[in-house]
This record gives C-alpha cells, structure tokens and sequence, in this order.
C-alpha cells in the first residue's frame, strides 16, 4: 500500500514539474519568437537604410561627374572664346 502511494505521489510529482517545465518552455517559446520578431524588423531597417545611403552617394557621384562635365565644357567655351 506504501510503495503504491509512493509510486503515485512520485507520478504526480513528475507530472507537475513536467507541466511546469511546459508552460515554462511555452513562455520562453513566445519571448524568442517575440525576439526574433524584432530583429528581422530591424534588419529590415537597417538594409532600407543602408540602400537609401548607398543611393544618396550614387546621386552625389552623378552630380560631382555632371559638375566636372560641365565645368570642363565652360572652361572648353572660354578657351575657344579667347582664341578667336
């Protein structure tokens, strides 16, 4: 009758720290998905940005090779100026 009650408060107890070690996992589960949740969001982020800096200096490239275009033509038109 004893080893049965043993063997029975034993299965409950087992039963207990595994229903505990669940719901423990579960909330742990749901903190990480919540994690991960904001890091690709930050990722994303970071990639958006980092695409709108790569544009801007591709922009300002444009521009510096479209000054030197045009500074070159001018300073071509003056020498043709003052050589008539």
């Amino acid at each position: 009758m004893q080893r049965k009650n043993a063997v029975r408060v034993s299965g409950s107890m087992v039963d207990a720290v595994n229903a505990a070690t669940r719901s423990r996992l579960s909330t742990e589960g749901r903190a990480l998905a919540a994690t991960i949740a904001r890091v690709m969001k930050q990722t994303d982020q970071c990639l958006t940005a980092s695409h709108a800096i790569k544009e801007i200096g591709d922009i300002e490239n444009w521009m510096k090779k479209t000054m030197e275009f045009d500074c070159k033509s001018i300073t071509a038109s003056i020498k043709n100026i003052h050589q008539d």
